[in-house]
């Protein structure tokens, strides 16, 4: 018998999986399932869903004794869902291979936030609890539907959404209510407790529209509407003032009367109504004038002219009987006119636009005088075309009227048995008063300029500072128009008009004197302009750095005679002009920090050109020293590097690891040797100035060459050889000329066979310990006890630990903006001008002692500046370094370590 080979190996395969199968699910682990809140521990019913990782089937759940568990077939990996609406789904997977059979798996489940509604109906009426059914809607959707009885009050739902949620309530014998409201959910769950309140179906009623002062009906037009939608439900007239209307319970209306004469009457409902309503309205109050003629009492035609207290203006013709409505409260000015009569005027008090009306009273008289006024610039003695020109009579109201002829002459009628002033002014013009008098009817009222229109021009003497009187001054804007220019013949000082800043040109005509001015503003209307007198000039002052050529920005005075006189400076420059000549006497004195000053007089050699030179020595100069050969920074801060004066004294350099370089502060005009020794290499010396470097930036550059090497041979006897230090090279200070590079001569020893038996060796002993500090005084801790202990006489040289300033690691920036420790010593110090402190910096020993060294006196200049920018004394505040020298404490824990790394002020003076 033959058999097909696929059919073979299909047979075979399933097989295999039959009893993979049967294996599988004779090894089975049973699993108990528990559910509980992750906050409170409880046990929660839960639905479990249970899926297989390898066959993605769900397992059964079941039940034995209340518990409920699973049998996991074989090693299988099974996935497990916790579903509860209360909470969120939790899932978990299990491996077969970690449990063991009959183990508990707990999941913890987290409580969605929810809200819990309760909700009671209650009688508006009784104020009494009712039965009613309740319909919930979230969105538009229902999420509750429920009932009340008398025994069971109160409705409750839970709901998992915040949002707006509408709840319609129905009950017998109330109107259907529809009440929105707003829902938060929590976690735990927020309890929203609510009132409804049911009405009774409403009846008809009558609104009543009354006057408000009489009681009488108003006929009025009467418009009811829904306040929700807007939707009119009511609009027509009330002739008799009574409308009839019935009022539905849930709805809220707005009623809206309107009348002639009468404020719009407006008023909200909420709901039913079951009594009649009473609208009061409230009239309008008027103005109602009466003019008369003085003698015959009776009316007369005129024009009323009535200003608002905001200033708003009205004109009317006067009828009588007739009634204007005023816009707001407060007092009116009113002007009356008529021809043939002397203007009138007054004041009408409006207290409230609504209730009763004012009637006031003008009595108006019969004009015979007249009064012909002009008015005119006092400087340039021309009209003034735009002039404010009123009259005013004896109680201070302003009388209306005033005219103007064609040559711009005021003109007005008076009464001649009252008194009157007028008050002229304008812009740019100083206001003015003058009263009339009856023999003075015709006159001239001259007007000034204000300060802010007026500028002035003094001409002065540039050298004397005396005015010049005997010139002539002509004005130019900057549109060519040349300007008015008043001369007051006094102290050489001119005025002209100029309403906006504007550029001006001067013309100057003053004899023994140059044409052109050099300007000096005193204010923005006010400047002072200094004429040169004529055998002088005028020069720049230059301050330059003597070394470098570099322009330098100094302080400058400048004297004639010994008199410190005015430099001519220029905004937004450093150019600065003085005058020199004439057989005068001129001295300068130029300041700088950092450099020598300079004081002495002006001679002719100073002149350069256009301009006065002064050079000045800076105090040092900062001179970088590059070694090329070597570039570790190691080795680099092992070599020998010594820089000398012509006479001998020697400079401070330091090592500087980030730019690989040493650094030097140097004076200007001196000469200086440099000598140079590092292992390896050939020894090297020069000679050199300041002024050589100032091309190369003051960067000297030094290349060092490597020193040939000796090889020593060894004899082939067997010899002891011990390891002997190089002998040091024997360096001869050479003869230096000037201006000659210094020569050294190097004299190796010859080289020796050593043979040396090692003595036998010593014990070593550790290096004493330097002694240490002791510890500072505490610093007090406000301005009266900082005062109090710093003018004891125990108190000068003694130490105060800074415990409040602190600095992050490897950096000299104070960490907090403020310090309060500092603001109230730098406070003692501005309140006691005879205290005189230094601040000093330390650190530990770890690291570069020179780099320690600098970073204790970076700290220490820190403190000294923040000190300084709280209004300290520059002059009265030291600071210096030691860095890890001076310790307080061994340097072997953190602990001490963290007490050598201070601030300290030493009190010097008090």
């Amino acid at each position: 018998m033959i058999l097909n080979k696929n059919i073979l190996y299909k047979t075979l395969s399933c097989l295999s999986l039959l009893l993979l199968f049967g294996f599988g699910a004779m090894a089975q682990k049973r699993v108990y399932l528990e559910a509980a809140d992750s906050f409170s521990g409880e046990k929660v019913k839960v639905e479990w869903r249970a899926i297989s990782g390898k066959t993605n089937n769900s397992y059964v759940i079941k039940t034995e004794d209340n518990l409920q568990f699973i049998d996991i077939i074989g090693d299988d990996e099974v996935q497990l869902k916790a579903i509860n609406d209360l909470y969120y789904v939790e899932e978990k997977i299990v491996f077969a291979s970690d449990i063991n059979d009959g183990e508990e798996v707990k999941l913890g489940v987290e409580k969605r936030p929810t809200a819990s509604l309760k909700i009671v109906a209650k009688s508006k009426e009784t104020d009494r609890d009712e039965p009613a059914s309740y319909e919930v809607f979230f969105e538009g959707r229902m999420v509750g539907r429920g009932n009340t009885t008398r025994s069971s009050l109160k409705y409750e739902l839970v709901v998992q959404q915040s949002g707006s949620y509408q709840i319609i309530t129905k009950s017998p014998g109330y109107s259907e209510s529809k009440t929105d409201f707003d829902v938060q959910i929590g976690n735990p769950s927020n309890l929203v407790e609510m009132v409804v309140y049911l009405e009774k179906p409403g009846n008809q009623v009558a609104i009543r529209f009354t006057d408000e002062q009489s009681g009488k009906p108003v006929n009025a037009s009467v418009k009811i509407s829904e306040t929700s939608s807007g939707k009119v439900v009511y609009d027509e007239a009330a002739p008799n003032g009574v409308v009839l209307f019935t009022f539905k319970s849930g709805i809220n209306y707005k009623i809206t009367g309107v009348s002639k004469d009468y404020r719009e009457y407006s008023k909200t409902l909420e709901g039913s109504q079951r009594e009649d309503l009473k609208a009061v309205m409230r009239p309008y109050a008027f103005i109602e004038f009466k003019i008369t003629d003085s003698r015959t009492k009776r009316p007369i035609p005129a024009s009323i002219k009535l200003i608002s207290p905001s200033g708003k203006t009205n004109t009317y013709a006067y009828k009588e009987g007739e009634k204007i409505r005023p816009e707001e409260t407060g007092d009116y000015k009113v002007e009356i006119q008529s021809e043939g009569y002397v203007p009138s005027s007054g004041t009408v008090g409006v207290a409230s636009l609504y209730g009763s009306s004012v009637e006031p009273v003008f009595t108006l008289v019969e004009a015979d005088k007249q009064f012909f006024i002009n008015v005119i610039d006092h400087y340039t003695k021309e009209r003034v075309g735009n002039a404010d020109f009123r009259v005013f009579g004896p109680g201070g109201e302003e009388m209306p009227g005033i005219k103007q002829n064609e040559n711009g002459t005021y003109y007005f009628i008076t009464d001649p048995e009252k008194s009157y002033f007028i008050e002229s002014g304008g812009k740019g013009y100083q206001p003015v008063t003058k009263s009339l008098k009856e023999d003075n009817k015709r006159f001239t009222l001259e007007l000034y300029w204000t300060p802010e229109v007026t500028h002035s021009f003094k001409l002065m003497e540039q050298f004397t500072n005396k005015p010049v009187t005997n010139a002539s001054l002509k004005i130019i804007n900057e549109y060519g128009k040349e300007l008015f220019v008043y001369d007051t013949k006094k102290d050489g000082i001119f005025l002209t008009r100029m309403e906006e800043k504007i550029n001006v040109n001067y013309s100057i005509v003053a004899e023994g004197y140059q044409s052109d001015a050099i300007p000096k503003i005193l204010s923005s209307n006010a400047q002072e302009l200094y004429l040169t007198p004529i055998g002088t000039a005028t020069y720049n002052v230059e301050v330059i750095d003597l070394v470098s050529k570099e322009r330098l920005k100094a302080s400058i005075k400048y004297f004639l005679d010994k008199k410190e006189i005015d430099l001519v400076e220029y905004e937004g420059s450093d150019r600065v002009e003085v005058s020199y000549g004439g057989n005068k006497n001129y001295s300068i004195e130029v300041r700088m920090k950092g450099y020598t000053s300079f004081t002495g007089l002006v001679g002719a050699e100073m002149i350069k050109g256009n301009s006065i030179v002064i050079p000045l020595t800076k105090d040092a100069y900062l001179i970088s020293f590059k070694i090329i050969g070597i570039d570790d920074n190691t080795a680099l801060r092992k070599i020998q590097l010594r820089i000398n004066a012509k006479g001998g004294e020697r400079a401070t350099e330091k090592f500087v690891a980030k730019t690989s370089i040493y650094e030097a502060d140097l004076l200007g005009e001196e000469s200086y040797t440099i000598q140079v020794l590092a292992d390896g290499f050939e020894a090297y010396a020069d000679a050199f100035k300041v002024s050589d470097l100032v091309e190369s930036n003051f960067v000297k550059t030094i290349t060092l060459k490597e020193a040939p090497k000796t090889i020593i041979k060894e004899k082939p006897e067997p010899v002891a050889i011990v390891e002997v230090p190089e002998p040091e090279p024997e360096i001869v200070k050479p003869e230096v000329k000037k201006e000659e590079a210094p020569v050294l001569a190097v004299v190796k020893p010859e080289p020796k066979t050593p043979i040396i038996e090692k003595p036998a060796p010593k014990p070593i002993q550790k290096p004493a310990l330097p002694p240490k500090e002791k510890v500072a005084a505490a610093m007090p801790k406000t301005v009266s006890q900082m005062q109090a202990e710093f003018n004891k006489k125990t108190s000068l040289g003694q130490r105060y630990l800074l415990e409040e300033v602190y600095f992050d690691q490897g950096s000299s920036k104070i960490r907090d903006a403020e310090v309060t420790e500092l603001n109230e010593l730098a406070e003692t110090i501005k309140n006691n001008e005879n205290f005189v402190i230094e601040i000093v910096g330390y650190t530990d020993n770890v690291g570069d002692p020179r780099l320690n060294l600098g970073l204790s006196q970076f700290r220490a200049k820190a403190v000294a500046n923040y000190l300084f920018f709280k209004g300290a004394d520059p002059d009265r505040i030291r600071s210096n370094g030691f860095g890890q020298e001076k310790a307080v404490a061994e340097n072997d824990t953190e602990e001490n370590r963290a007490k050598n790394r201070r601030v300290e002020m030493v009190l010097i003076k008090n």
